[in-house]
This record gives C-alpha cells, structure tokens and sequence, in this order.
C-alpha cells in the first residue's frame, strides 16, 4: 500500500510539474508571438516611410535638374518633410527581448522544432541587417531640416503642420545650399538600394509565417 501511494504522489507530482512546464511553455510562446506581432508593425510601417522616402527624393531630385518645378510648395516641403524622416526610425526597438533570453538560455531548441528555431533565427538576422542597413543611411538631409527648422524630423508628418515661417525657411534653405542636390540623389541612392527593399520584404514574410507556426505551438 504504502508503494501504491508513493508511486501515486510521484506521478501526481510529475502531472503537475508537466501542467507548469506547458504552461510557461505557452507563455514563452505568446511572448514570442506580441514581440514578432509588434516587429512586424513595425516592419512595415519603415517599409512604406522607405518607398515614400525613395520617391520623394526622386522627386526633389527631378526639380533641381529642371530648375523650375511645376509642382507646388507644399509638394516640394511634403517631400522634404518624407526624405527628412528617413534618419530617425523606430526600428532600433527590435523586439527581440523574448527571444534573446531563449537564446542565451538555449531553452529555445526545448520550446519549438527545429524548423521554427532556425526560422527565428534568421528572421532575427534580417532584423539586424535592416538595422546596419540603416546605420549607414546618410544622414545630412535630417540634419539640414533639423538645422532650418529647429524640429526633428521625425516629429513631423505632413507640411501642413509646419508655421508659414518654417516653411519658408525650409524653401530659403533648399535655395541657398549649393550641396542639398547632391545630398538628396546619395540618399535616393542608398534608399533605392535592391537589398534593403529585399530585406525588408523578406523579414516581413517571414514574420507572417513565424506568427502562423507559433500560434499552432500555442494550440
């Protein structure tokens, strides 16, 4: 009898150690799940900020060629608010916290297959590509605004929210910068760039398929 209890008090012992381990284990992989969730909201949302940015320095670029644009104030500073915003992105936040412990604790191989592990781990590797790709971004177009206007950047979306004064500080100042065209083409240059339009499409679709794995893990 006294057999039968302790082998009946292990077993309910490992029932409930097994319960805990699954149940952190699904916490583990929601944690997974919000911090790719949010990556990929991000992802996207510098993709598009990128496709805008290329564009507009396109334009800009088009109007110091043909000295005089047709186009109106408003769509010129609209477009040099758009090229201004490409130094400061929120994809520095990698949202990646999650995954490191796992990595660090090499408890990841434990929480999913090894499809999802490697999967992870190169989506994680995309991330880092983005943000090295980003790093040697020039950077002279955010200064100059910031330098005409006193405002960073990234603090401003449309033109329309800038004061009459601003504005034409920013055209007084694409005006009198002998080097503003040269600055505007090397940025076009860099944001046209064929990996960085492949990376970030690459992370984006791996995100979505990680997101699907990860949710049949969490049952």
């Amino acid at each position: 009898m006294v057999f039968f209890a302790v082998a009946g008090a292990l077993a309910a012992d490992s029932w409930r150690a097994m319960l805990v381990e699954n149940r952190e284990s699904g916490q583990l992989i929601n944690r997974l799940l919000a911090d790719l969730n949010e990556g990929v909201d991000q992802l996207e949302l510098d993709r598009d900020r990128t496709t805008t940015a290329r564009d507009a320095t396109a334009r800009l670029t088009a109007d110091f060629q043909h000295q005089e644009s047709q186009r109106s104030e408003y769509e010129i500073l609209n477009d040099f608010v758009a090229a201004a915003r490409t130094g400061y992105y929120d994809f520095l936040l990698l949202h990646d916290a999650t995954y490191r412990q796992l990595l660090n604790s090499g408890l990841l191989g434990n929480l999913v297959d090894t499809n999802t592990e490697v999967a992870l781990i190169e989506y994680y590797q995309y991330i880092q590509l983005i943000k090295s790709l980003w790093a040697s971004t020039p950077q002279t177009v955010n200064t100059k605004f910031h330098r005409a206007t006193g405002l960073p950047p990234i603090t401003v979306v449309d033109a329309g929210e800038l004061a009459p004064q601003t504005r034409q500080q920013i055209l007084d100042s694409l005006a009198s910068d002998p080097v503003i065209e040269d600055d505007l083409r090397e940025l076009h240059a860099m944001l046209s760039i064929l990996i960085l339009n492949d990376v970030f499409q690459r992370a984006i679709d791996s995100s979505h398929a990680l997101s699907g794995r990860l949710e049949d893990l969490a049952g």
